[in-house]
């Protein structure tokens, strides 16, 4: 059995799909890290991409509060997403929908 030498994306799916992402990369994180520490955390990858990437951050619990109320939540999570770290059933439990 042979092993795979390399992965790969296609360039028409990283013209396609990719490079709208990374025009304007947005990052949301649901948890108790600050504002400024996530802004720091960010740096070595806005250095990679030569872009700013623009951080939205809620405490576990606000999240849950706005998740329905707020239109920029409601947008987000009714979208699809590249998911960092978690899942989409993480999420939705984050944001009351308990199955």
């Amino acid at each position: 059995m042979h092993q795979p030498l390399a992965p790969l994306l296609f360039p028409e799916y990283r013209r396609r799909v990719l490079a709208p992402l990374l025009l304007r990369p947005e990052v949301l994180l649901v948890g108790e890290a600050g504002f400024r520490d996530v802004v720091e955390a960010l740096y070595p990858t806005q250095s990679a991409l030569g872009r700013e990437v623009n951080p939205k951050v809620f405490g576990i619990e606000e999240f849950a509060d706005k998740a329905h109320s707020e239109p920029f939540l409601r947008d987000v999570l009714s979208r699809p997403k590249i998911f960092l770290i978690g899942n989409a059933h993480q999420l939705e439990e984050l944001a009351g929908h308990q199955p």
